[in-house]
């Protein structure tokens, strides 16, 4: 089994901020993680402090963790559910937005406590 992550890009339509999160909290996210394979998600905001010249295209980010054997099945699956009761939809979300899977090129690496002091 691989676990991918999918990264999901966002912004909420125009004045409606509050709904979107309330929809994505409270529905979203929780339908997302019934699917077979999906293990977790975590949502983000856009800190304040970026880097200079940084893009503030998206406001959101989503990031699952989906572990399966079959990628197409789960994607299959998801589309399957998107926009009947089993997930519902929104009029919160922006136009546009980003979901992509990636599948992983290395082994997660954590700093050592030498590289703290250096």
């Amino acid at each position: 089994m691989i676990r991918y992550k999918l990264i999901v890009l966002l912004n909420s339509a125009e004045g409606k901020d509050e709904e979107f999160n309330e929809w994505f909290d409270t529905h979203h996210l929780p339908d997302a993680l019934k699917v077979p394979g999906f293990v977790s998600g975590q949502r983000f905001r856009l800190a304040k402090d970026q880097r200079e010249g940084a893009s503030r295209q998206w406001t959101y980010l989503t990031e699952y963790e989906v572990e399966t054997a079959d990628l197409k099945s789960v994607i299959a699956e998801l589309s399957r559910r998107l926009g009947t009761p089993a997930m519902r939809v929104t009029d919160s979300i922006a136009p546009g937005g980003s979901l992509h899977f990636f599948e992983p090129l290395t082994d997660i690496q954590f700093r050592t406590v030498q590289d703290a002091q250096s």
